[in-house]
């Protein structure tokens, strides 16, 4: 979800043997993804779902017959039988596999973020599918110093995440916050554990 993609190594790897294909990049594709297709245009940087014909039959043969969706930058599939070794992408998009009815948490449940109140830096910008610049990251950090206290920003593909200090003795009102800072819309998350954490069993 970031801009590298690893994952530790089992006991049974073999440590020559690659686990992902084309890594760092988007459209990486994953040693278990088998997906006679792929989901990612470099050309336009975007995703796109399985077309309705061989692709689509595919998906439900390897993981039945739950619901498909895009949520953004990552594909969900609802499935009570996931291969094994489950694989982290599908078609080289990354991929999140949960049981039927499992509500994901793909964002903060906060509501600190207002559009309407001014974006801090709206001078900072970047290209879709991409990240911003070290320098980039420091005018953002810079920018929302004075209106909150940022412990780190989370750069994901069509959204940030402000991750927020606790015990700071500072209070955020709902609809306190910019919910646009440079590029991107930005959300906060304000817990002692991390965003990341918090979703990690996905």
């Amino acid at each position: 979800m970031g801009q590298t993609l690893s994952t530790p190594k089992p006991a049974t790897t073999h440590p020559d043997r690659p686990r992902w294909e084309n890594p760092g990049a988007w459209g990486a594709r994953h040693i278990s993804d088998t997906a006679p297709f792929t989901l990612w245009d470099p050309l336009t940087r975007q995703d796109r779902l399985p077309n309705r014909g061989r692709e689509l039959e595919w998906c439900h043969e390897k993981f039945g017959d739950g619901k498909l969706c895009q949520p953004g930058w990552f594909t969900s599939i609802e499935t009570l039988s996931p291969p094994r070794p489950a694989p982290f992408t599908m078609g080289g998009m990354p991929l999140i596999l949960h049981r039927p009815g499992e509500e994901l948490r793909l964002m903060p449940r906060i509501y600190y973020a207002n559009p309407r109140v001014p974006n801090p830096c709206p001078g900072v910008t970047w290209e879709t599918m991409t990240f911003p610049t070290p320098a980039q990251n420091a005018e953002i950090l810079t920018a929302l110093a004075s209106l909150a206290a940022v412990r780190k920003v989370i750069y994901m593909p069509h959204w940030s995440i402000a991750e927020l200090e606790v015990g700071d003795g500072r209070v955020y009102e709902p609809g306190s916050l910019p919910g646009r800072v440079g590029g991107r819309t930005m959300l906060y998350h304000h817990a002692e554990e991390s965003f990341f954490e918090g979703v990690k069993e996905m």
